[in-house]
């Protein structure tokens, strides 16, 4: 095969740009098919049918095609740090609240076994009083640690009511 001189690759170059253009012109796009079909309609209908205007070919872009349209593609780092990380230990507050909601049970339960006198009673609302305070709305510092202090408090209550 001989190698071809700067004149004829050129020639054949526009050669190629004429054909692009010339089939480019040739296809019809979807609203001119749809347009001469409604077109068709409206002459068996016996109406007459005015076609919309007519646009040029929109160029056509080389950027990568996704199921949504063409859209350049941007490149987003991933996640930096561990893949699995474990989860943080439970805080003491969480483990007391925990801790007095099952006592809350088991207080229930005994209640119900052997009954209530009103002892128990008194000793109770005593409990849902601190158990209040600890689970109130704490803005300062010191508002925080006295809540600390008496939900350690309501705890140790609710164990002397509970055996």
């Amino acid at each position: 095969m001989r190698t071809l001189t700067p004149q004829e690759l050129a020639a054949a170059a526009a050669k190629r740009r004429v054909t692009q253009a010339a089939n480019r012109a040739a296809r019809t796009s979807v609203r001119a098919q749809r347009a001469a079909a409604k077109a068709a309609k409206a002459a068996r209908a016996g109406q007459p049918f005015t076609p919309p205007p007519v646009t040029p070919p929109q160029p056509r872009s080389r950027g990568r095609r996704n199921r949504f349209g063409r859209r350049p593609h941007v490149h987003v780092p991933g996640p930096s740090g561990p893949v699995f990380t474990t989860p943080a230990p439970p805080s003491s507050t969480a483990l007391r609240l925990v801790a007095m909601a099952a006592l809350e049970d088991v207080f229930f339960q005994k209640c119900a076994e052997v009954g209530v006198v009103q002892e128990t009673r008194d000793a109770f609302a005593k409990y849902k009083k601190l158990k209040a305070l600890a689970l109130g709305h704490t803005s300062s510092v010191e508002a925080k640690r006295e809540a600390d202090a008496a939900l350690c408090v309501s705890v140790v209550h609710l164990v002397k009511l509970t055996f």
